[in-house]
């Protein structure tokens, strides 16, 4: 079986997904390539000088979005924050906000 080239499109698919910080197995997944490709892509990005975000030893995760209902007037602040679809207002800058499996930790 030969080997097939990947299109300047899914290289540039690979790219845009691991800048936003997927891991090489879920990029692999979404666009139906093999990791080793992934892989070679990314070494290919990094000589050219790309520098992507460290995931070593993390997965990502997804959250399912939860349903808030809130009033605009009721949070004035500056502190908020968008994940998943969701919207998190603080009084206060958080110094960290750490997502797990489990829930949410705001550090201050």
């Amino acid at each position: 079986m030969g080997r097939k080239a990947i299109s300047s499109r899914k290289k540039s698919e690979v790219k845009k997904l691991l800048l936003a910080g997927l891991i090489t197995s879920d990029v692999a997944k979404k666009l139906k390539i093999s990791t080793a490709s992934v892989n070679n892509l990314k070494s290919n990005f990094k000589k050219e000088g790309i520098v992507f975000p460290d995931n070593r030893g993390k997965k990502t995760v997804s959250l399912n979005p939860i349903e808030v209902q809130t009033k605009e007037e009721d949070y004035r602040s500056d502190y908020s924050y968008t994940i998943n679809g969701v919207k998190i207002t603080f009084d206060q800058k958080p110094t960290s906000l750490k997502i797990g499996k489990k829930g949410l930790v705001v550090e201050y």
